[in-house]
């Protein structure tokens, strides 16, 4: 858990199970910008915003407007930001160097000035994960978990990056078995699921990033395969194969440059943010 004041980041590590206040003592008098960052997914804990209280006799001003352009991204642990400060090994066990923040999906938001929502779960795939869930199952629920309630409604995102395929990979390898024969027709599926869910907005079906995705020729057969058959009767489907990809999960240099690939291409069918 992350909070920033005015730019300016500090890592806190929440107690768990109970309240704990964090009280801010050096600040000068004026305005000030708070913003709370939670850097893990949903899975990994859940962090509650109680109260904030100004000191003296401060006030709490409304929050500036979020950015017009609004943009979402659906994937596995790349768009996460899992592991992105790591250097060498990964840890799983502390999650410190987990920061969404530094995936290719919030610079990509940052670069365009939009806000942007990510739907991500470490592990996830279209026909197997390595979760309990598949994508189709949660993209639109209020947390990763099928029984959960169904999203509220909210304006819909101008264009949607959905980034899977890697897990379906791993997962089939990991049980001995050949990758899934029928992840083109549920890649279909769910690209289609998200169209009903938003009729107007760009979807960018995009694969690579990481090794087993890059090299593995049954995925790349069955997304392209699963590419064709959505374009045939959507033109706002759009394919982009990464060029930037890592071994392990990308550290923060392949996120910037899979963030550049993407802000080339939504740049080209969005316009450029505004100086």
């Amino acid at each position: 858990m992350d909070f920033e004041v005015d730019g300016a980041r500090y890592l806190l590590s929440p107690q768990c199970d109970r309240e704990h206040d964090y009280a801010l003592s050096d600040l000068l008098p004026g305005l000030h910008a708070l913003r709370l960052v939670k850097r893990t997914e949903a899975a990994i804990g859940l962090v509650e915003l109680v109260a904030v209280y100004p000191a003296h006799d401060g006030e709490i001003e409304t929050a500036p407007p979020l950015p017009a352009l609004r943009l979402e991204f659906i994937g596995d642990s790349m768009t996460v930001g899992a592991c992105a400060y790591d250097d060498g090994d990964e840890h799983w066990d502390r999650r410190e160097t987990h920061d969404h923040r530094a995936s290719f999906a919030s610079l990509v938001a940052q670069r365009l000035q939009a806000q942007h929502q990510a739907i991500a779960v470490s592990g996830l795939g279209v026909s197997k994960s390595l979760v309990g869930v598949r994508a189709h199952q949660i993209f639109d629920r209020e947390r990763p978990d099928p029984q959960s309630p169904a999203a509220a409604a909210a304006p819909a995102p101008d264009a949607v990056v959905v980034l899977l395929g890697h897990n379906d990979v791993l997962a089939a390898r990991r049980a001995g078995e050949a990758f899934p024969a029928h992840f083109t027709p549920d890649y279909v599926q769910l690209i289609r699921a998200i169209r009903r869910r938003y009729p107007a907005a760009w979807i960018i079906c995009a694969t690579g990033g990481m090794f087993h995705s890059v090299r593995s020729c049954a995925l790349r057969r069955a997304w392209n395969a699963a590419v064709r058959v959505l374009q045939q009767t959507d033109r706002r489907v759009l394919a982009h194969r990464f060029h930037g990809w890592s071994y392990l999960h990308p550290r923060t240099h392949t996120h910037a440059q899979l963030a550049d690939e993407l802000v080339g291409l939504l740049t080209r069918i969005l316009g450029s943010p505004p100086p």
